[in-house]
């Protein structure tokens, strides 16, 4: 989790995307992970969300919190975007 709260000097992360992160860290997503993969899938999960869901950006800077409609949405986008990375991240 330590990895997951990591960013960059003069690099600041939007809330709505650390509260996704944190959230992919505490439900599971990230436990399989080598912490040296959390970078790189921080990076990719962001443009996976902001090109096929970025909804879920939206909801939660305007909500300021993950609902049960959203927190759905971002379950189905997090499964989904597990599929891919863990496919690219063997190769």
């Amino acid at each position: 989790m330590v990895e997951v709260l990591k960013q960059g000097p003069y690099a600041p992360i939007a809330i709505e995307r650390q509260v996704c992160l944190i959230f992919a860290g505490n439900g599971g997503y990230l436990d399989a992970m080598n912490p040296k993969e959390i970078t790189t899938y921080e990076a990719e999960l962001y443009e996976f969300i902001d090109s096929k869901y970025p909804q879920i950006f939206e909801d939660v800077r305007a909500k300021k919190q993950i609902d049960k409609e959203n927190e759905e949405v971002l379950r189905k986008a997090l499964d989904e975007f597990r599929v891919i990375f863990s496919s690219t991240a063997k190769k």
